[in-house]
């Protein structure tokens, strides 16, 4: 799945839950630390697995459960101490959602023993994903029928995106009735 449909999904779950719980979109920094958790899970292990080689696999250490189960702890636990809790349900919504999203074409090929990552170290990662390097990843990529979901999911994230106000975006970005009237 590529970074913007991570981003999609995380932002869509965490819109949701925001209006749903506290009825309110999304805060600007709950969708900034929302973004890096959806991209957590590959800035981990991407470049530690394709580039350097120290994990097994570009889903392993950042994409177990383990791993994003003990940091949302630690995390909760700190963010008490200052009442800021809800940045690290972003982050926890963000970096959960990819590596979850991850598993739809495994699940859907039913190849159920390349899941192992979910709980890896326990279990062995798959070894089918290894890259030379995250460009050799993008340029392997291919425009077929999953691109096309993703594209189609993106717009529908930026029209949510828009509705929620853009959080994340400064203001002055936006067109507002305010400034075209004082022009």
């Amino acid at each position: 799945m590529l970074p913007w449909a991570h981003a999609g999904i995380g932002y869509l779950l965490w819109s949701v839950l925001t209006r749903y719980r506290e009825r309110r979109p999304p805060s600007d920094l709950e969708a900034w630390v929302l973004l890096f958790g959806t991209q957590f899970p590959d800035l981990v292990d991407k470049p530690l697995a394709w580039t350097f080689g120290i994990l097994p696999s570009g889903r392993s250490l950042g994409h177990s459960l383990f791993t994003l189960s003990g940091l949302f702890v630690v995390g909760y636990v700190v963010s008490k101490r200052w009442g800021r809790t809800n940045l690290v349900v972003a982050f926890g919504v963000g970096s959960f959602s990819h590596t979850f999203a991850d598993t739809y074409r495994i699940l859907l090929e039913e190849r159920y023993a390349s899941l192992g990552y979910l709980l890896w170290p326990i279990l062995r990662t798959p070894g089918e994903d290894m890259q030379r390097s995250i460009i050799d990843h993008f340029r392997g990529a291919s425009f077929g029928v999953s691109f096309s979901i993703q594209l189609l999911l993106a717009l529908v994230v930026a029209l949510v995106w828009f509705r929620d106000g853009a959080p994340g975006l400064p203001t002055h970005f936006l067109l507002s009735n305010e400034a075209t009237d004082t022009e």
